[in-house]
């Protein structure tokens, strides 16, 4: 019995990564597929790269937000970490996730009323998502399986907008066999009812303007969400008076907020590492663009003596590894007006405002879902700069 109750562990919060924090003398555990307030029996606790891990044997006392996942599959396949959550449980996770990065990493305090006014915008949690890559397998698509490097056979995906079903079910046997054999990638796209695999370029219309990019490429994967986004950037845009005025697009992607921005801003500094994604950049900004195909370090490096321009405008989209350091230095010395973070990593984040607010004051915070049933999370920051 004594043994019993010291495997007893109450699961305290979801912790970025979609982990489970619970706690014993030793100190944190965490916990895969855990919801607040569960009390849960472990197995073993391994400790792996200084970090203690627990798995769940015995749910004894589920917290108030769990639920029964409805995919079958969930727990093998390695697409989603939080189906066990009700969505509304899967958003108050996230907000707090948010919270308490940039208390500890971003050094904010806890009684800022930015924290207490934070918020995650949430969107369908289900068959929304239009973006996917699959592994072709000799049985037809599949995914990674959960903490592995093999593969799952994923025949339906209660996430996947309405149009990838049939192709999991049969329709990828009508793809040509070149497309389709084993080992190969199928990246796939959804919109409007049609679905777009292995090949080709799309053009969909985000917040009133049409982008063109390629099947192959990267662009966000919910548009529903990102629709919402980017409406919500747009309503943050500095009014600027008369024409002439310039942006920075840093991370630019497929130039899709540097297409967003209104003709007031006659030049776009546009960066991106990826040549094809900067190929349709140049289309989507258009001739106001000035485009830098490279790393950002080295765009920095240019900038020593450049001009740029009657600059009202950052925005900056980065990857999950956040600002390169040496943007970071840059931007907290250019003290560029306003300055907007796309964030998908809230503890990347935490660390670059961390330094950024030295010259830069926060105006507001508002997360964004756009990946449910996962632990992911989109962040917007507004900033301005603060005087010399």
């Amino acid at each position: 019995m004594t043994e019993d109750l010291e495997r007893r562990y109450r699961i305290e919060k979801i912790l970025p990564g979609g982990y489970g924090l619970c706690r014993d003398d030793d100190g944190v555990i965490l916990v895969d597929l855990a919801a607040p307030g569960d009390l849960v029996e472990l197995g073993e606790i391994r400790r792996r790269k200084g970090v203690r891990r627990g798995s769940i044997i015995r749910i004894i006392e589920p917290g108030p937000g769990r639920v029964e996942p409805p995919c079958g599959l969930y727990g093998v396949c390695g697409g989603c970490d939080l189906q066990h959550l009700s969505y509304e449980t899967q958003l108050e996770a996230k907000t707090e996730i948010l919270k308490d990065s940039l208390i500890r990493q971003g050094g904010f305090s806890p009684d800022d009323p930015l924290l207490h006014d934070l918020a995650v915008v949430g969107c369908p949690p289900w068959e929304s998502r239009n973006r996917f890559q699959f592994h072709m397998t000799g049985e037809g698509p599949a995914l990674m399986r959960r903490g592995s490097r093999q593969t799952v056979r994923v025949e339906s995906c209660p996430v996947a907008d309405q149009a990838i079903g049939p192709f999991l079910n049969s329709g990828w046997r009508d793809l040509p066999r070149r497309m389709t054999r084993p080992g190969e990638r199928m990246p796939l796209f959804a919109a409007g009812g049609k679905l777009h695999a292995g090949e080709g370029e799309l053009e969909l219309v985000v917040a009133g303007k049409t982008l063109r990019f390629d099947v192959r490429g990267f662009f966000q994967s919910n548009l529903a969400a990102l629709e919402s986004m980017a409406k919500y950037i747009i309503a943050l845009l500095p009014t600027v008076e008369g024409v002439g005025r310039s942006a920075l697009d840093i991370y630019c992607g497929v130039g899709l907020f540097g297409a967003l921005l209104p003709p007031s801003y006659g030049t776009v500094h546009a960066v991106e590492i990826n040549s094809r994604s900067l190929d349709y950049a140049r289309e989507n900004i258009g001739p106001r663009g000035r485009f830098f195909a490279g790393p950002v370090d080295r765009w920095v490096a240019r900038q020593n003596g450049q001009t740029l321009g009657n600059l009202d405008l950052g925005i900056v989209d980065p990857p999950r590894t956040g600002l390169d350091k040496s943007l970071r230095l840059f931007l907290t010395k250019l003290r560029v007006p306003t300055l907007i973070y796309v964030s998908c990593d809230p503890v990347t984040l935490s660390r670059d405002l961390a330094e950024l607010r030295s010259s830069y004051r926060v105006l507001s915070i508002r997360g964004f879902d756009l990946s449910p049933q996962t632990h992911h999370l989109e962040t917007v920051v507004k900033l301005e700069a603060i005087g010399e």
